[in-house]
């Protein structure tokens, strides 16, 4: 599965829409249409598209309030609202983005439960800004050294991804044990501001994924009519790309047909897992004029990824981030001799700088921000699924600059521009460029 050795450009498979539509069949003897590719080839120019939000902000009490929120989208995906015109001038979606209810007793604690806005200090390198958390979250602050410009807190949270039916595998006696996906997070955030008006924000975050990773299943008999294998559940929940993948069925050909001609229907799991250290600044330095510089870093490294676990983990090989360079596919294996040993190239480390000049939230005619940083994100840093959509079209395994620039154009309204260049950082080519101009309309 993937690009052929002799023209790695040629295909990238859109795994997003291989798990979502899946299982499917890999074998091109019995499925001659093929896998779902991605666009590698062709510019898609002019498209238009509408992004709409609309809020409603409860306050039942002093100690309670809440919050409902719908948005538009093309899909169901957590990480864009973004809504695509044209389709024959049919309706538009709309979406449950957001149901919340904050309990706050004290002033220094609240927890809030429900469907809710981000509630770390992060940026999108880890976390697209659309995208909302499912669970509970709390948080504490303290006002020590308050006198003295500083402010602290912690925020944590646990956030259920995906649920295994409670009936799975339905065609089954034999029911799997409960195994559910989730992110258990926590930070530690602190601020500094001075008399001049300088702000530094810093935060210290731990993000643990758990059940993300795919399992190869036991021997599967799909050709006797198994329709599920027993490990179905563990295949990536949603995708972009970059993140490594192997097959998770162990599936068992027919033995009435000839070699080579036993349907395949596949999905793709994680190979690794997923615990980031997240750890970002951010410098706002006003300069009059309710102007501001303001700088942002940001490095994130998944403690899970360890190169050697590979084979352990995906001992059937991994689909993605394979350079071959014979027709040995497989790193997990020992090339023929005469043939060219694959090599599996990934990595577990991303950053990202922002510099930014003018108005923080440009919303007045005459006011204005141009903006422009550097990303890196290794293949496995991050979870490919919840990362910024906008940059290389979404997901890790990128490299490149990005700038933008914005412009109040009346009371509430703004036309923003903005251009992201970025490059595969190993693996096949895959330069993505961008541009975008938003006309931003807030009540």
């Amino acid at each position: 599965v993937g690009p052929t050795a002799a023209d790695p450009s040629s295909g990238l498979i859109d795994f997003g829409t291989f798990n979502t539509n899946g299982p499917i069949d890999i074998n091109p003897n019995t499925n001659p249409s093929g896998v779902p590719i991605s666009n590698t080839r062709k510019d898609r120019n002019n498209l238009m598209g509408v992004r709409a939000r609309l809020a409603v902000d409860l306050s039942f009490s002093d100690q309670l309030k809440g919050g409902i929120r719908i948005a538009t989208g093309d899909n169901n995906g957590p990480v864009s609202t973004n809504q695509a015109l044209g389709g024959g001038l049919a309706k538009k979606d709309l979406w449950l983005d957001r149901a919340f209810v904050t309990v706050q007793p004290t002033s220094w604690a609240s927890l809030t439960l429900g469907r809710m806005a981000n509630p770390f200090l992060s940026t999108d390198l880890v976390f697209d800004e659309d995208l909302n958390f499912d669970g509970v979250s709390g948080a504490l602050r303290s006002d020590f050294l308050a006198d003295r410009g500083f402010k602290w807190g912690l925020v944590g949270g646990a956030f259920p991804i995906e649920y295994q039916g409670q009936n799975f595998p339905t065609n089954s006696t034999f029911k799997n044990s409960e195994s559910s996906k989730w992110l258990f997070a926590g930070q530690a955030i602190s601020s500094w501001t001075a008399q001049s008006g300088l702000n530094v924000q810093a935060g210290l975050a731990y993000y643990a994924y758990t059940g993300m990773r795919g399992r190869l299943s036991s021997p599967c008999s799909v050709y006797a009519g198994q329709t599920q294998c027993d490990t179905d559940f563990t295949r990536a929940p949603f995708l972009q790309k970059g993140n490594t993948l192997f097959l998770i069925r162990n599936l068992v050909a027919d033995p009435s047909k000839a070699s080579g001609y036993t349907a395949l229907p596949q999905y793709a799991g994680l190979v690794f897992d997923y615990r980031l250290v997240d750890l970002n600044a951010r410098i706002d330095l006003p300069l009059g004029d309710n102007k501001h510089l303001t700088m942002v870093g940001n490095y994130v490294r998944n403690l899970a990824y360890d190169k050697g676990d590979l084979c352990k983990r995906a001992p059937n090989g991994p689909i993605t981030n394979v350079i071959a360079g014979g027709i040995a596919t497989n790193p997990c294996v020992t090339a023929a001799a005469g043939d060219i040993q694959p090599v599996f190239d990934s990595g577990g480390n991303a950053f990202n700088l922002k510099l930014s000049y003018g108005h923080n939230a440009p919303s007045r005619f005459g006011e204005w921000n141009v903006a422009g940083g550097y990303k890196y994100i290794e293949p496995d840093a991050v979870l490919d699924a919840f990362t910024d959509n906008d940059f290389h079209l979404g997901g890790t395994n990128a490299k490149g600059f990005f700038i933008s620039g914005v412009l109040g154009v009346y009371q509430g309204a703004s036309i923003q521009a903005r251009y992201f260049s970025a490059r595969e950082i190993s693996g096949p080519r895959l330069t993505i460029n961008v541009g975008q101009i938003d006309l931003n309309v807030k009540f």
